[in-house]
């Protein structure tokens, strides 16, 4: 069995510690989780035998693992602080403790700003809202050539700031598809001929600042954003592996020997890196293709957010790097590495059960009284302002 580089695998090794305690000897199961657009994840399964670590390990602890081969490859330092924790105890098998850490972006959900923006530039807004909980930010997004002159946060989430300030950013990068091209794009849509300015409200009054200010082109980008980031989704593929630590997720991989269409970069959108008592360490990729529209050219990728769990504390904010270079190439029917590769077309679109949708007339028609509640610069209102949940570009 070869890793790439033709480098000869030895026996799974890992290092796992739990605020500075070295517990790999108790480890019975760990899965890290690294995705694009949510929080990465960390999740660790403990022996616990006659209950005697119950009660050792915390909430807000530290979690480090370093994972790979004895004598080859080691990936870089994880580290993740705990926030679920569960103590098993069977009655057929021994006690167990099941510890989940999750990154850095975790501070962004449940803490409420409220207040306006003295500034209308949006990358520095992103930036702010990053900094203000205590992590490095790394944003690269495009700044809309017309915004409101006032840009309200208030009684939302920093995640879900962040979401709704990525709606108003393009993301211009384009890329074909390596294989052959299996689909020719998928037709436009509209909301028909007595709603031409159909616009997408999620019940934050940043848009009103934006009727009142006549920037439709802000609503004409966030509609192309969500059509865009549907259409990413189209072709998808599946890749199991014998363990590769040095993989990681929001990278490129190049899979071959799979057919005309299939053969070639593929984008992990997903990436699982696993080991357990029982099945041995294995790393499994959710992966994603450009795809066309339908003028036949390449659309535009998403901007995205998520915390670069080898950097600690950092979290990027922009254009999924669909062009980066491949981290390493798989020949399927050949070799021991590549246990399981599918792909498909998805050209169903997703239903969207919860959104609310709203055309641009019912803001008009609302604004008034909705300019009432909208918060102060010192971040005071008038009265309780409507809700954020939801929020989502």
């Amino acid at each position: 069995m070869l890793l790439p580089g033709n480098q000869k695998t030895y026996d799974p090794d890992f290092v796992v510690t739990i605020g500075g305690r070295d517990v790999t000897k108790i480890t019975k199961r760990w899965s890290l989780e690294d995705v694009e657009d949510g929080i990465s994840s960390l999740t660790v399964t403990l022996a616990n035998p006659d209950g005697k670590y119950s009660g050792v390990f915390k909430t807000e602890q530290e979690i480090s693992l370093n994972f790979g081969y004895h004598k080859g490859e080691v990936s870089p330092t994880i580290r993740m602080k705990i926030k679920d924790k569960r103590e098993d105890f069977p009655t057929k098998q021994g006690p167990t403790i099941r510890l989940v850490a999750l990154d850095c972006t975790e501070r962004l959900v449940g803490v409420t700003a409220a207040g306006n923006s003295d500034i209308n530039d949006v990358k520095e807004i992103l930036k702010s809202i990053i900094e203000g909980h205590k992590m490095t930010p790394d944003v690269n997004v495009k700044q809309p050539e017309k915004m409101p002159p006032v840009v309200s946060v208030h009684n939302q989430t920093g995640y879900a700031a962040i979401r709704w300030l990525m709606g108003m950013t393009e993301c211009g990068e384009k890329q074909k598809s390596d294989g052959e091209d299996p689909i020719k794009g998928q037709p436009e849509f509209n909301f028909g001929k007595h709603f031409p300015n159909a616009e997408i409200v999620n019940g934050d009054r940043a848009i009103m600042s934006m009727i009142d200010a006549g920037l439709k082109s802000i609503g004409d980008i966030r509609i192309n954003n969500r059509r865009n980031r549907a259409g990413t989704t189209t072709i998808v593929g599946f890749l199991e592996v014998v363990g590769q630590p040095m993989l990681q997720a929001k990278k490129c991989l190049t899979v071959q020997n799979v057919g005309p269409e299939a053969s070639g970069k593929w984008y992990v959108k997903r990436l699982v890196q696993e080991w357990d008592v029982g099945h041995g360490y294995r790393t499994i990729s959710n992966l994603l293709r450009p795809t066309l529209g339908q003028d036949g050219k390449a659309i535009d990728q998403p901007v995205v957010l998520y915390a670069d769990i080898y950097k600690k504390d950092t979290v990027y904010v922009g254009c999924r790097k669909i062009n980066s270079e491949s981290q390493a190439t798989f020949t399927y029917g050949t070799g021991e590495n590549v246990m399981h590769f599918w792909w498909g077309i998805k050209l169903q679109r997703g239903r969207g059960g919860g959104e609310i949708a709203k055309a641009k007339g019912w803001a008009i028609n609302n604004w008034g009284q909705i300019q009432k509640s909208e918060a102060k610069k010192d971040g005071s209102y008038n009265s309780y302002p409507p809700s954020m949940s939801g929020i989502m570009d």
